[in-house]
């Protein structure tokens, strides 16, 4: 849907058809001028969730992507990130481990890639937030697993090389669950961990 600022001219401009569509868009959207891009949690021909785009007045819905399920690919509940004629996103489910995956697609669905699939033990897993870009890296965070079963912070490439776990949540004192997505700023990144710490709060 749209509407003015001050509340005025609601539309709907789109209604999602489980199939082929998607269903449960459970995060932001994201522009690059022309289009809007998202992602759904379920749905699509293969009911596990989709990468659409849609112009600003409604017109044009399409379906980019369907998220394949094991062991590719499944449930995008995030917004999605726009570099350079690149989607890039994550899905909290599929890879070879089940612990989700980091991909990207061109903006007009073509060039399909899963850079990374997260391996439980030693990386993390769930992948619930939108990516960052910083300099030749990608940053995420995972909300589970990793080294303390407590959730990662980690960075990866562009181009899906060079994957690196850079913190592995401990609960205390530095926190667990970290289920939102990063800041970055002057050289830091600025993140929130949903349980955990001193207080356990």
């Amino acid at each position: 849907y749209k509407i003015k600022t001050d509340g005025s001219d609601y539309q709907i401009l789109h209604e999602f058809n489980e199939e082929p569509d998607g269903q449960h868009p459970l995060d932001g959207l994201i522009s690059d001028g022309n289009y809007l891009y998202g992602t759904t949690g379920g749905g699509g021909a293969k009911s596990r969730g989709t990468v659409f785009r849609i112009k600003k007045d409604g017109a044009e819905y399409q379906t980019l992507h369907d998220m394949q399920g094991p062991p590719e690919s499944s449930q995008s509940f995030n917004a999605l990130l726009l570099d350079a004629g690149y989607l890039y996103g994550t899905t909290i489910l599929g890879g070879d481990h089940q612990g989700g995956v980091v991909f990207r697609l061109k903006t007009d669905g073509t060039d399909y890639n899963l850079l990374h699939e997260f391996d439980y033990e030693n990386e993390g897993s769930i992948p619930l937030t939108t990516l960052v870009a910083l300099g030749d890296y990608l940053y995420g965070v995972c909300a589970n697993s990793g080294l303390h079963d407590r959730g990662t912070i980690f960075r990866l490439h562009r181009n899906g090389s060079d994957f690196e776990v850079i913190h592995a949540f401990s609960q205390e004192p530095d926190g667990r669950d970290p289920v939102y997505s990063l800041t970055p700023f002057n050289g830091f990144l600025y993140g929130i961990a949903y349980d955990g710490g001193k207080f356990g709060s």
